[in-house]
């Protein structure tokens, strides 16, 4: 009988690898599908800049906005040749249809008068790293008024997630700057002009910002359900064993979140207040790198039992990821502290949101093959991809 045991052994053994393999198979699959639907430029905010002053004696108001090419061309098509360059040739073509757009998606009013707007010729400039095209632009005189409201809806309805980061100087040197984020659900925004200093945006606004920015920060998701997906399973000298209860879980994510949430809390700060300053090409790749590492990790387990130091160790990194945002946004020094607390406040809400979507469902499926096979290995596997192909473009990247 013992020559059948071994048999039966081996016959067990070899189901067993084609099980795996049909499951490798099957995760490779996963990835090649899954692998274009995620955006290359992860991590960057698409944002216009809007800056006001007041002119000296005759109380009008000049001002520049400045709105990324790869927005507008979602609007007018600015590549004519298709040659996927916008030339200065081809952009200055297009003056005329993007200076009547300016018209229609954004209106200044003194008070409660509209004010017609004067744009001076289009030129080229950059922000947040991007190229833009870039128009100066005045109003007429106006009688004198106790505030001027922007009202802007340019970008949003071809794009949720575009931003306008508006920032209208104070009339004497004194004073600090006012500013505001508009977005589609909060398209005006009122500054006091003699009557007082404008009041800054609530706390509520940055915490929105700081909730927007995790949502559509796909490589900080990711990384985030890279440490996730194994949280409920307990790996052992065999193929993984199931905990039994939800506590014991629960405080394993907590520690991994707790962790990163310290670290990048840490880093966010120095780099908000100038204390240590990173290239952003540098931190973006590491960022990338990082997801790829911590997908890895759950397919090849190399930093077995560590899951929270990761978190701490890769955290620091992503903290001088959401600084770079946060400078993006062009809070007045007045005011910084504060918006630099709501942001953060935001990004952990956004955060916790996220596990705790996916950690009762992860938890429920923990017993089946799908989540051993499709959610962790498959998922695992098109985290490492995607990422890997971040990084790469990141590090390339002219």
């Amino acid at each position: 009988m013992k020559p059948r045991r071994v048999e039966s052994t081996r016959l067990a053994s070899r189901r067993k690898g084609a099980a795996q393999d049909s499951s490798r198979r099957l995760a490779f699959l996963l990835c090649l599908v899954f692998l274009p639907a995620f955006p290359a430029a992860a991590h960057r905010l698409s944002s216009s800049a809007l800056r006001l002053q007041p002119t000296q004696g005759n109380h009008a108001w000049q001002g520049r906005i400045t709105v990324p090419l790869r927005d507008l061309a979602d609007l007018i098509p600015l590549d004519a040749n298709g040659d996927s360059e916008i030339t200065w040739g081809e952009l200055q073509a297009a003056e005329g249809p993007l200076q009547t757009l300016l018209h229609t998606h954004l209106t200044i009013r003194t008070g409660q008068a509209p004010q017609p707007l004067h744009f001076e010729g289009v030129e080229v400039d950059t922000l947040a790293g991007e190229t833009c095209a870039s128009w100066g632009f005045s109003t007429l005189g106006t009688p004198p008024s106790s505030s001027i409201t922007v009202h802007y809806t340019l970008l949003f309805d071809v794009d949720p997630d575009h931003r306008c980061l508006v920032r209208c100087a104070a009339e004497t040197a004194s004073d600090s700057p006012a500013t505001d984020v508009l977005s589609p659900q909060h398209t005006s925004a009122t500054f006091m002009t003699g009557g007082g200093p404008s009041p800054p945006p609530p706390m509520t606004t940055w915490i929105a910002e700081g909730v927007h920015h995790i949502w559509i920060g796909f490589d900080h998701i990711l990384f985030l359900l890279a440490l996730l997906l194994p949280s409920v399973l307990r790996r052992t000298g065999k193929p993984e064993a199931t905990p039994t209860r939800f506590g014991p879980v629960a405080v394993q994510v907590a520690r991994v979140v707790t962790a990163f949430t310290v670290a990048h809390s840490i880093t966010l700060g120095l780099a908000a207040f100038e204390v240590v300053r990173l290239p952003s090409r540098w931190v973006e790749t590491a960022i990338a790198a990082s997801v790829a590492v911590a997908a890895l990790n759950n397919l090849i387990p190399f930093l077995r039992d560590r899951t929270w130091q990761v978190a701490f160790g890769f955290g620091l990194i992503h903290g001088f990821g959401f600084a770079g945002v946060l400078a993006d946004l062009d809070l007045p020094r007045s005011g910084f502290a504060r918006g630099l607390l709501g942001f953060n406040l935001g990004v952990e809400v956004g955060q916790l949101a996220i596990v705790a979507a996916f950690l009762p469902v992860a938890y429920v499926l923990r017993h089946s093959w799908f989540y051993r096979r499709i959610a962790l290995q498959g998922g695992s596997l098109a985290i490492t991809g995607v990422a890997t192909l971040w990084t790469l473009q990141r590090a390339f990247e002219g």
